[in-house]
């Protein structure tokens, strides 16, 4: 798949269309914008107006579609997305105005940043942050994935996202982490935040598929640095 790109100064000029939410998808992508489209409301409907549920199911519908080799139980898409393709902003922000803007609108028109989730800040583009918050949390199944992440918040999406630490993603490291806070009882996005902070000071030094136990190991020394770090008992139950 090749992908169209926009820079950033072309989206900055497109925004300034006041209709640009109305404009019809680019002619090349109108199958995945209607199937897009489709997954939205399908997602509006299943999330009870949880807009982190709205997210979520609407993530894993679109990654099923656009993602880097989605589960062992989905079927091949045409418009798979590989990690490269996924770190390219260009290729999201005319995903943005000329394939998905309709959804953009319609999830974030009432925020007065919407501007941030199309263009000014890549980090936070709505379609990026969702692709790439499914690709770290990617379990074997749909169903496991979902699991995994059903109980966060858009929060969790900020944490994870937005925070690459110095060495970039470790993405079967994160995979786990993902997967070990879910068992977490209270307190989630306080910990989740405190494990990605002692993840990106640990990991200047520290090779997490070289520590003893491997990522295994790596993953229960962050655990218990939260431990010895919440002495005074405010967060114990990890």
């Amino acid at each position: 798949m090749i992908w169209k790109r926009l820079t950033k100064f072309q989206a900055i000029r497109e925004l300034e269309n006041p209709n640009w939410n109305e404009v019809s998808a680019d002619e090349s992508y109108t199958e995945l914008a209607d199937l897009l489209y489709d997954i939205y409301i399908k997602a509006e409907k299943e999330s009870e107006k949880s807009k982190y549920l709205l997210d979520l199911y609407f993530a894993i519908g679109m990654f099923e579609i656009i993602g880097d080799s989605p589960w062992e139980d989905s079927t091949s898409s045409k418009w798979n997305m590989t990690v490269k393709d996924a770190s390219d902003n260009g290729i999201w922000r005319f995903l943005s105005l000329h394939v998905a803007n309709k959804i953009i609108y319609k999830r974030w028109s009432s925020s007065d940043n919407i501007a941030d989730r199309i263009c000014l800040k890549p980090a936070r583009n709505y379609l990026k942050s969702l692709w790439w918050y499914i690709y770290l949390s990617k379990q074997k199944t749909k169903v496991a994935t979902f699991s995994v992440l059903h109980n966060n918040s858009t929060d969790t999406i900020v944490s994870l996202v937005e925070r690459t630490g110095t060495t970039g993603y470790d993405r079967e490291l994160i995979r786990l982490l993902m997967s070990k806070v879910m068992e977490v009882k209270t307190n989630k996005e306080i910990i989740f935040r405190k494990l990605m902070k002692f993840h990106h000071a640990f990991s200047i030094n520290i090779e997490p598929n070289l520590y003893e136990g491997g990522i295994e190991g790596y993953v229960s020394m962050l655990f218990s640095s939260i431990r010895k770090d919440e002495k005074k008992g405010k967060i114990i139950n990890v």
